[in-house]
């Protein structure tokens, strides 16, 4: 090939710079500017989108936006298993008011859930039925609605996890067991309440009576008869009297007693005079 001049290479890279100035002055063209309050509803590329997803992040939506939503896209009469789980009656009636307040929150972000995973499976249902069927963004949607799934279970057990901590121990191991349904502990309650109960009658007789541990005796106390409070008697003691002090001398040994015949064993001086 021949070698280009420089003349030459100068114009073709000018004409490749208007090309991009082009195609630049096209992509800003059909950006629309967004409203303070609301994202427009026109189509977006990747920036605009960006920027709808975080006004819903950090602002939410309205409590009309939120029951429009609910009411557009509804559960799949053939797909009722993907909506928020129903409270038992049976396990309603035992619980305080701030369990199941609790329980209701949680329930009703269920509920948002399921309606956004009927929103993609009614996207996913135009792109099946589609006559040219694009592979990769069912592959992305398929994603999302099976993290949603995740996230709908995940909810079920921390509601089944809170209600649990509140009720008898004897009866939560045959809740635990139970399987998700359109209710939260399953169908057929009331049948696992009564044999949880039988359960628990059966382990009550066969479990085995434990001795009750014998109480240690001390070998030095001797006890007489049953009596275990018995104390050894001593005779009276007598009232002091006059001669309490004579027993008292007399009790002390020989060296401690006071001399009283000192004098009388000397003899008397005698004072006649001759």
């Amino acid at each position: 090939m021949p070698k280009r001049k420089s003349r030459d290479d100068l114009e073709y890279l000018s004409k490749k710079i208007r090309k991009l100035e082009r195609k630049i002055r096209r992509k800003t063209r059909g950006l629309s500017t967004s409203s303070s309050e609301e994202p427009p509803r026109e189509r977006e590329d990747v920036s605009d989108l960006a920027i709808r997803l975080q006004h819903y992040s950090t602002v939410g939506i309205t409590k009309e936006g939120r029951k429009d939503l609910c009411e557009k896209y509804l559960i799949p009469s053939n797909c009722k298993l993907i909506d928020a789980p129903l409270l038992n009656a049976e396990i309603k009636a035992a619980l305080t008011d701030i369990v199941a307040k609790r329980d209701k929150y949680i329930e009703n972000r269920q509920k948002q859930l399921a309606t956004t995973l009927s929103c993609l499976s009614e996207a996913l249902s135009l792109l099946f039925s589609a006559s040219t069927k694009d592979t990769k963004l069912i592959k992305l949607i398929m994603d999302a609605t099976r993290n949603l799934c995740d996230c709908q279970y995940n909810d079920s057990v921390t509601r089944r996890n809170f209600i649990l901590s509140t009720l008898k121990k004897d009866m939560k191991e045959q809740l635990q067991n139970t399987k998700l349904s359109n209710f939260l502990f399953g169908d057929n309650l009331l049948e696992t309440i009564k044999a949880a109960k039988a359960i628990n009658r059966s382990g009550a007789v066969l479990k085995a009576s434990v001795p009750l541990p014998k109480p240690i005796q001390n070998k030095n106390k001797q006890m007489s008869g049953s009596s275990k409070n018995w104390k050894a008697s001593f005779p009276p003691k007598k009232p002091p009297g006059p001669g309490a002090s004579k027993t008292k001398e007399s009790a002390l040994p020989p060296r401690s007693r006071p001399s009283t015949s000192y004098k009388q064993s000397q003899p008397r001086p005698n004072n006649t005079r001759r």
